[in-house]
């Protein structure tokens, strides 16, 4: 028998729990569709993503999207996006791309791209201030605009990762500045610093060694 085969019941270790409706009611959009299906969770500092699929109806207005659904702990309770579609498509699986952003692969759905409908397609994703922005579906070969040259930490809270930058400091530097704010830090406790740039904002992090946040 091959390895990936296996027979019997698999033991569900508690009850089962409905944490995503179909029912739209709750955020107030006016149509609900036939049923939710293809989940992918995803955790992105420290916020979870749970995306899924949604069957409208073959309408030309309906169709099948993915939407996302929100939450701080992996448990819930989770929360609906308001848009309810954010593009057309499902089944997704939430990756880093190499220009430090979050992209979906996903099945195609897009009825005004019948050749990309069926096959696997790829887009990325903005998050801005813990909320998935909604986009279209690109036509098209997809190209990463750059390459990551420092990944200090990545949204999964894996290993810290140099790629090979040159870093370095000197006085007399002419600096642009764009926004100030507080912070406190200890004297001789070492700190992460973490710039993230999402869409047209820059965050800016200041961590301590473990948290990586």
């Amino acid at each position: 028998m091959p390895p990936w085969r296996c027979r019997g019941r698999p033991a569900r270790p508690g009850p089962r729990v409905k944490v995503v409706d179909a029912a739209n009611a709750d955020i107030g959009y006016p149509t609900d569709p036939q049923y939710l299906e293809g989940p992918w969770m995803t955790k992105r500092d420290g916020r979870w993503y749970l995306f899924h699929a949604a069957y409208y109806g073959p309408a030309a207005n309906q169709g099948y999207w993915t939407n996302v659904a929100y939450a701080d702990s992996p448990l819930g309770p989770f929360t609906k996006d308001p848009h309810a579609k954010l593009f057309f498509g499902g089944h997704v699986n939430a990756f880093d791309g190499p220009d430090g952003r979050t992209w979906l692969s996903y099945r195609g759905e897009n009825p005004q791209y019948p050749s990309t409908i069926g096959g696997p397609n790829v887009d990325p994703v903005d998050i801005d201030a813990g909320r998935v922005l909604p986009r279209g579906n690109t036509l098209g070969p997809i190209t990463f605009p750059y390459q990551v040259t420092e990944r200090f930490s990545t949204h999964t809270d894996s290993a810290w990762v140099r790629n090979g930058g040159t870093w370095s400091a000197a006085s007399g530097r002419h600096w642009t500045q764009l926004a100030t704010a507080p912070v406190t830090v200890v004297p001789g406790t070492a700190y992460h610093l973490k710039v993230v740039a999402s869409g047209s904002l820059i965050r800016v992090y200041v961590t301590d060694m473990t948290t990586r946040s």
